[in-house]
């Protein structure tokens, strides 16, 4: 899929100011939903597995109607966006853990095959560290650094949503990203 063609994004890092005009907002499911039109803007209230877990997820999906979601996350080293098409969780949590099954989904998702490809941007694998952890996340080694998509996709992907994800380091990439989605039509 291309960028455009997404009406569901989730910020999974903290850019709280974009510079776009919300046409309105509202706060359901520990996530605050800002609405564009046909695109939605979605963020997590607190990056807490209470707030981003199964049950709030699937609320999402179905209050929202949510077949696909684009991820949008910090990356570090990546100084152009990138399709995140992998990842390994090294932030010590698991918004899962101790949360599955859920209603008549499994104990035991299969998690191989986690995210689509968005088209047109080159691939990368990253290593989620978690906010806190992104902060003062280690240097060199070649390696990739995610926020929190890594950890997020589980969740959205557990509940039978098509995760895509992106991520840049430049909160401007973010932006600018984000602009040209919420404007396309």
């Amino acid at each position: 899929m291309k960028l455009s063609s997404f009406h569901h994004i989730y910020l999974c890092t903290n850019i709280a100011k974009h510079p776009l005009k919300v046409n309105s907002s509202v706060r359901f499911a520990g996530h605050l939903i800002l609405d564009y039109g046909r695109k939605k803007l979605i963020c997590p209230e607190k990056f807490t597995e209470n707030k981003i877990s199964p049950k709030y997820f699937k609320r999402l999906k179905d209050k929202l109607n949510i077949n696909n979601i684009l991820l949008i996350d910090r990356l570090e080293p990546s100084a152009k966006l990138a399709s995140i098409v992998g990842h390994v969780n090294r932030s010590g949590c698991s918004f899962l853990r101790g949360r599955t099954p859920y209603k008549n989904f499994p104990q035991f998702s299969d998690m191989s095959h986690i995210y689509s490809q968005v088209s047109m941007l080159p691939t990368t694998v990253v290593h989620a560290l978690g906010p806190e952890r992104f902060i003062k996340q280690p240097k060199g080694g070649g390696l990739v650094w995610g926020e929190a998509s890594g950890i997020i996709a589980v969740v959205a992907h557990y509940v039978g949503i098509r995760v895509f994800a992106v991520g840049a380091e430049s909160s401007q990439v973010i932006k600018k990203t984000l602009k040209e989605i919420i404007d396309s039509k």
